[in-house]
């Protein structure tokens, strides 16, 4: 078996961070190791249907035929390609992928990894022990993602396309779309589950302004990501780009740790007579960190040809037209009221990062609706549209209100 690692991950240092970062992935390897989410949905309920196609689970161990092992997840950008948190390989000598054959019951297709590559920063080029010295000023160092090569493809995979990179998470939208993280499940004692489940996930923030690095929490506030799930996937909920109508996951990001102060169980009587002591009780968070996949596209593409991997089939984004789509539609706007029949169209909209539309009532429609002769209002100043301007929107609109 071939791999490449590189130096460890330091730890989130919990009194510069947020408050507290708990690490996502346990890293002891430990006999069975069980993933990690509270209060979630369970894949086979997927309302976009395409999740358990490329959500994966992830055993790494330190030494092959060791009963121990260290649980993680990862998406699967290719057959026989999957991306996941550069510190859940790190250490691993032998590492397992499993894909669902079945969501519910939960059946899997194991294949052996036939070599792993971790992103030289995912430590921010310090060396282990993980997660022992993380500093805030620093965030912009650490790039924690890791690719892994199988030995074959597997009959189970339906290959997960990422968001493109001008794919802005922090910015709202018109039609407000969902967010979300998958996860191995828990009960309310944090007691694995034998199924694999996602929970939405709250519009992102960037973390310390990086474009990168990115934060959120679980929606509703009971769900909660544990101790064993790093490296899953963080999704947005986009059009099909082959069934017209048709909503999927891309994915966005990937994740790395779970923030926060750990919550621990409601009912603790229970907890304890399962898990012995509080300490065994795995800690768990409604908060999380990831980072951003398109961010490192150069670098996943560099890997991708290390491992001698096709690019045309191991990594594909948003099309063009699909990009464009969102620039105009849905990137750069805010939450959009319906036209009435006849009502004039005073606009609060963005068509773009530093074109933002005002208005006198607070109303906001899709630019798209407007018709000619409509009033609108762009930075302070009237404008009146007219259906046969050439140019782009933007390019016209700024013409007419350069002075």
């Amino acid at each position: 078996m071939d791999n490449t690692q590189s130096t460890g991950l330091r730890a989130w240092n919990a009194l510069t961070f947020l408050s507290a970062m708990l690490m996502a992935a346990s890293l002891l390897f430990v006999p069975q190791p069980a993933g990690a989410m509270v209060d979630g949905i369970n894949v086979s309920q997927d309302p976009l249907g395409n999740a358990s196609g490329f959500v994966v689970s992830i055993q790494a161990y330190k030494n092959k035929g060791d009963p121990q092992f260290s649980q993680c997840l990862g998406a699967a950008i290719a057959p026989d390609i999957i991306i996941t948190a550069g510190h859940c390989v790190s250490k691993a000598r032998h590492v397992l992928v499993k894909f669902l054959k079945s969501a519910a019951p939960v059946k899997v297709d194991t294949i052996d990894a036939k070599k792993w590559v971790v992103h030289p920063l995912y430590n921010g080029g310090y060396p282990e022990p993980m997660y022992s010295s993380f500093t805030r000023s620093e965030a912009n160092r650490y790039h924690d993602l890791a690719l892994i090569q199988l030995e074959k493809p597997s009959d189970y995979a339906k290959p997960v396309t990422i968001a493109p990179p001008e794919w802005d998470a922090t910015l709202e939208r018109a039609d407000a779309p969902k967010y979300y993280v998958f996860g191995h499940a828990r009960d309310a004692i944090y007691k694995p589950i034998n199924e694999m489940w996602f929970a939405e996930m709250a519009r992102p923030k960037k973390a310390d302004g990086l474009d990168h690095f990115m934060m959120s929490t679980l929606v509703p506030k009971t769900a909660l990501i544990c101790m064993g799930d790093s490296g899953s996937p963080v999704t947005v909920v986009g059009p099909s780009q082959e069934v017209s109508g048709l909503r999927v996951h891309y994915l966005l990001g990937i994740q790395s740790s779970a923030d926060g102060y750990g919550k621990l169980p409601d009912d603790m009587k229970e907890a304890l007579k399962f898990w012995k002591k509080e300490s065994n009780i795995p800690l768990c968070s409604n908060a999380l960190s990831f980072f951003h996949v398109s961010y490192h596209r150069e670098w996943i593409m560099d890997t991708l040809d290390e491992m001698g991997a096709s690019k045309a089939r191991s990594y594909t984004t948003w099309e063009p037209d699909y990009t464009a789509w969102m620039r105009a539609k849905d990137l750069n706007a805010r939450p959009v009221a319906t036209r009435a029949e006849g009502e004039k169209v005073f606009p609060s909209c963005m068509l773009g990062p530093r074109v933002v539309y005002t208005d006198i009532d607070g109303k906001c429609l899709d630019f798209t609706a407007l018709q000619d002769g409509d009033e609108f209002k762009f930075k302070g100043k009237s404008v009146i549209y007219d259906a046969k301007h050439s140019g782009t929107f933007a390019e016209w609109v700024q013409e007419q209100t350069a002075q």
